[in-house]
């Protein structure tokens, strides 16, 4: 079955600018902008802008496919995160920066469910890998209880996005661009599989809109990890995967029709009246859906040959 999906106008703070290629969620119709009056969840829930090695980069956040899994499927399902008690068995610094990525998009799922309990109990997870990569320094020694003591979402988020900015700095800072690369490929990917299995119970045209709008963000994530191709076999099993998840992707084709956005000089906004159609096959949703779980399977395995 080949499916036609709109991508339909969205609005905007003239200020505010997303990547193209990184904005897989900006689907659906909406009239209202978006709003300094929000809290700061927001700013994090619709970033779409990676900076590395002083580029930057289209790549959804966790938080942003989260809480589009939550508007679709009003079940939160603690079996489709990784197991926090996997932590100790990644032992080599690639999978424990992946994993740390995972570990951080699923906490932005269990937060946007708000499953308060179980956020702990990931956070001490993610904790772990931080110490484990040396990263410490990025974080202050109470956040841990700080989590466990905040019942409110929306202060959770507040807390916990500054912990993860505060850890991009110190990346950045150390020139430790190959952790943080990795570190996002893992976020994205567990973000990914999250939304690949909720389309599996529920045929949202939604998610799929939203899955298939991740291709430009597979040669975002390639674009990142590039750099380091050749540095060990086991990266390089990672990069090719992706390659050939990009090839995937490829039968995904969009149609694109302008109108001519609508400024509010006033206020400061534009309406983006334009339309960009996503036109894909179950078949090709279904193959990006099977290999992007043998990829995260991969990254979560806790087989020191996986």
């Amino acid at each position: 079955m080949l499916l036609r999906l709109k991508l339909s106008s969205f609005i905007i703070l003239v200020t505010v600018f997303l990547s193209v290629n990184g904005c897989g969620g900006c689907s659906g119709e909406s009239d209202e902008p978006f709003s300094d009056k929000d809290s700061a969840s927001n700013a994090a829930l619709f970033s779409g802008l990676v900076e590395l090695d002083g580029k930057t980069f289209g790549v959804p956040s966790s938080l942003q496919i989260s809480e589009y899994i939550t508007e679709t499927s009003p079940s939160y399902s603690r079996a489709l995160t990784n197991n926090p008690d996997n932590y100790s068995a990644y032992i080599t610094p690639m999978k424990q920066a992946l994993n740390l990525g995972v570990y951080t998009s699923d906490f932005s799922y269990i937060v946007a469910y708000q499953q308060i309990s179980d956020a702990s109990r990931q956070f001490a997870s993610i904790k772990f890998l931080i110490d484990e990569l040396n990263l410490s320094n990025a974080m202050s020694e109470n956040i841990l209880s700080k989590i466990e003591k905040t019942s409110n979402k929306d202060s959770l988020i507040i807390v916990v996005s500054g912990v993860f900015t505060a850890l991009d700095e110190y990346l950045i800072a150390g020139k430790r661009s190959d952790i943080s690369a990795l570190v996002i490929t893992g976020a994205w990917v567990e973000s990914m599989y999250l939304l690949c299995t909720t389309l599996e119970k529920d045929k949202s045209k939604k998610i799929f809109a939203m899955v298939a709008d991740q291709k430009y963000v597979v040669d975002n994530i390639l674009d990142i990890l590039k750099p380091y191709y050749g540095q060990s076999d086991e990266f390089d099993r990672l990069f090719d995967d992706l390659v050939n998840l990009a090839y995937l992707y490829d039968g995904v084709t969009y149609n694109y029709t302008f109108v001519k956005p609508k400024t509010d000089v006033e206020n400061k906004l534009t309406v983006i009246k334009s339309v960009n159609e996503v036109i894909v096959s179950d078949y090709h949703i279904n193959s990006v859906k099977s290999h992007i779980q043998q990829i995260r399977a991969r990254i979560v395995s806790t087989k020191s040959d996986s």
